[in-house]
């Protein structure tokens, strides 16, 4: 009897914490995704339930839970030591909420940061036209944007125009949050934390901090192309806030974790693609059943997949719910380990069988797990779920509830003082008709893909940052504010401009002019880009009459 009140009041505090965690949904478009403001995604933690649900009021989910790990591997007295951190299946998290105190070095738990922000265009667009109306009140979601931090946080924290340049969030004066998409989910996050040990039979593994600060801007669109109307979009932004350089990182690896659940989450397969940059998980039956209250999706499957948008895909490696060699990773030198392509006792993952277990004795040793097209039903050289050994006959894995994470070729220093960002995005695909074959929904996600990818190429301006090359040829615009018309000083004749809103729509392109109107274009904050053959360089502009 005390065993079982020992238990029920171990659960309650389970499920009063989990309440506690601030959280919202991104819904604008045909997704509804449950987002929690210390990076875990997809989760409704008090029911323990998938939280991504697509369509949306389907009562339909793909994805169970995912998140951010990112570790660096290093040596401290001769022994093994990893920086980083990881969250896992809404257990298991190292990540605290708010920014870091860069003054005292550890994490910022003002109240004012404890939550997540979400933010519609409309909003920011109806704030730009009227905010200086006499009967506006401008709302909440624009005057509690995080824009500035406080005395012990870096000044800048989430992005707005700063019209005047005094690097003062002021949204009284007009002044505004800068997201991407129709509606943005913003949150902050750090791994800050005291150092640990992981002690095995044969050596002990010091743990510690990476010393992160992590942003995160998920958003979505309310688009008329389905694709695009399925797919929620992820910008993130790592920041090494250490003060020290014990704390810069030469091996730092970033994966994104996914424990997809296609509907019935018992009867999956995974796959990778490297020409698409995506990772994906699939039904490894024919019908999609019902499960525990949720629906299923029957005989029109889906697929789900993880794309990296604005990096080529580094790595993948799935894992099964079970406690094995390929099985769950239980601490931070798992992680590592999975995140370098080995199993948690340090063996490499090998290109046959179940990359674990081969059954083609060719000792190759692979960065992708099941890197075949599963369409492609006759061709026997593709690694798949379905053709586990490659050549000659081969029995189907049996399918299961498979986790899987991959990660983007991002830089692998992060030192102090520095960021890493990178764009990826959640894609959906589903069957129109009834399924003929389990690779049926890969054939369209494969096309989706590409829809997304141009997408993003052609539409999302991904950062100043990003896009401005060093160089002695810098161009200046001027006035800046302009009203009506804006000149460049440039010394190059051959030239393209091309001119973003602040969603990333391109909304003018000229050749060689350095001088031209925007009498047409809305008061705002714009991107101006000039490019040429060996130069690119990216600036702010504010149209203000």
């Amino acid at each position: 009897m005390k065993k079982a009140i020992y238990f029920l009041i171990c659960l309650l505090a389970i499920m009063q914490n989990a309440e506690a965690q601030p959280f919202t949904h991104l819904d604008i478009g045909n997704v509804r995704a449950r987002i929690h403001a210390n990076g875990e995604l997809f989760q409704d933690k008090v029911n323990q339930r998938a939280a991504f649900e697509v369509p949306k009021n389907s009562n339909s989910y793909t994805i169970y839970s995912s998140a951010l790990w990112f570790t660096s591997v290093g040596q401290k007295n001769g022994s093994p030591e990893i920086a980083g951190s990881y969250e896992i299946y809404g257990n298991q998290n190292m990540f605290n909420i708010g920014p870091v105190d860069i003054i005292n070095q550890q994490s910022e738990n003002s109240m004012q940061f404890q939550r997540l922000w979400k933010v519609n265009q409309d909003s920011i667009d109806y704030h730009i036209q009227n905010w200086n109306s006499p009967n506006y009140s401008a709302p909440a979601e624009i005057l509690d944007w995080p824009g500035n931090g406080n005395s012990n946080t870096v000044q800048n924290l989430a992005p707005y125009a700063d019209l005047d340049n005094d690097n003062i969030y002021e949204p009284n004066d007009g002044e505004y949050p800068i997201i991407k998409g129709d509606q943005a989910v913003y949150l902050i996050a750090n791994d800050y934390r005291p150092n640990d040990s992981i002690i095995n039979p044969n050596e002990t593994i010091y743990t510690k901090s990476a010393k992160v600060e992590m942003h995160m801007m998920l958003y979505a669109f309310n688009h008329s192309t389905e694709a695009i109307a399925n797919t929620v979009f992820v910008n993130v932004k790592l920041y090494n806030r250490s003060n020290s350089s014990a704390d810069d990182h030469n091996d730092f690896k970033i994966s994104v974790y996914a424990d997809f659940d296609i509907g019935y989450p018992v009867d999956d397969y995974v796959s990778t693609d490297t020409t698409k940059n995506i990772f994906y998980a699939y039904n490894g039956d024919n019908l999609d059943e019902n499960y525990f209250g949720n629906n299923g999706y029957g005989v029109k499957l889906a697929t789900q997949a993880v794309q990296f948008l604005n990096y080529d895909i580094r790595h993948s490696l799935y894992f099964n719910n079970s406690s094995g060699v390929n099985g769950d990773p239980r601490n931070l030198s798992d992680i590592a380990n999975n995140q370098r392509n080995h199993w948690k006792n340090g063996q490499s993952t090998y290109f046959s069988g179940d990359g674990y277990n081969f059954c083609v004795d060719t000792n190759q040793t692979t960065k992708y797990m099941f890197s075949g097209n599963p369409t492609l039903t006759n061709d026997t050289t593709q690694w798949t779920e379905s053709n586990p050994c490659v050549i000659g006959s081969s029995y189907p894995n049996s399918p299961g509830d498979r986790r899987i994470i991959g990660g983007p070729n991002t830089p692998s220093q992060l030192y102090h003082g520095d960021m890493i960002e990178f764009d990826y995005a959640y894609v959906f695909a589903r069957d129109d008709d009834s399924s003929q074959h389990i690779s049926d929904p890969v054939a369209k996600l494969l096309l989706v893909s590409d829809t997304v990818q141009d997408f993003y190429d052609n539409n999302i301006f991904t950062s100043i940052e990003q896009n401005k090359l060093k160089t002695e040829n810098d161009f200046k615009l001027f006035p800046n504010p302009a009203a009506r018309t804006v000149n460049l000083e440039f010394e190059e004749t051959q030239f393209e401009v091309l001119l973003y809103d602040i969603n990333g729509r391109l909304v003018k392109r000229l050749q060689n002019q350095k001088q031209f109107s925007v009498d047409e274009l809305a008061e705002g904050l714009y991107f101006l880009k000039i490019e040429t053959n060996n130069f690119r360089q990216t600036e702010k502009l504010i149209i203000q009459r």
